[in-house]
């Protein structure tokens, strides 16, 4: 097994299309690469679930359809309060706080242990993209 981390270049980023360069922590994992989180500082550690196991090919015609994502957000210390970010593209991400500017949503909540689940009612089209991001409040 290999494991390693990177970076992807501004080429690498700019070729899918996206407006800015971002910095991303990945993990190779048998020749697979996956996100590791968004470098976005004062955050703590958020992934996303999806419940789409197929995307539909937008370019073959397909329709895009509507997705729910649950987001998991790591890390916590028990007892403090964390809002919960969410941004519609690349573009609207912070480099880092304040966080509010930009965000399409915003979901406070308060750590009972170390992770959080929050079941994003708002879905997003399978032919765009959502970004999350959490930090303790202040």
């Amino acid at each position: 097994m290999r494991r390693g981390y990177g970076l992807v270049s501004s080429h690498d980023i700019l070729a899918f299309g996206l407006s800015q360069p971002l910095k991303l922590h990945l993990n190779f994992d048998y020749n697979v690469c996956f996100i590791k989180g968004l470098n976005v500082s004062g955050t703590v550690p958020v992934s996303l679930s999806v419940d789409l196991t197929y995307e539909p090919d937008v370019r073959e015609h397909e329709r895009p359809v509507d997705i729910h994502g649950t987001a998991t957000v790591h890390g916590l210390t028990k007892g403090e309060t964390y809002k919960l970010y969410r941004y519609a593209s690349t573009a609207a991400l912070p480099a880092g706080p304040p966080f509010e500017n930009n965000a399409e949503s915003v979901h406070t909540f308060l750590a009972k242990g170390p992770m959080y689940v929050y079941e994003d009612p708002k879905t997003f089209s399978s032919h765009s993209a959502t970004y999350y991001i959490a930090a303790p409040t202040k």
